[in-house]
């Protein structure tokens, strides 16, 4: 048999529906699973996101507080941060 008889016999044959109740709820799994798979890999960028933001506050922080040191010992006042 061709393949036109081959999918014209698949065609006429009545569906299972046992059987495609069992794909759906193989379906659901793995949409269930790579949802889960995204969240997790959506909370670890925003963990990496987090921890880059903070260590670059911290960098701007020191830089700024350098900076006014310096001001303050050339100046002898203490300037604050709008100085």
């Amino acid at each position: 048999m061709g393949l036109l008889g081959d999918l014209t016999w698949r065609v006429a044959q009545p569906i299972d529906q046992a059987a495609m109740a069992g794909y759906d709820a193989l379906v659901a799994d793995v949409e269930a699973s790579l949802a889960r798979a995204f969240r997790m890999l959506l909370e670890a960028v925003d963990r990496k996101i987090d921890g880059e933001v903070g260590a670059t506050h911290g960098e701007l922080a020191a830089l700024l507080e350098e900076s006014w040191s310096l001001r303050a010992s050339s100046s002898g006042s203490t300037p604050g941060p709008m100085s």
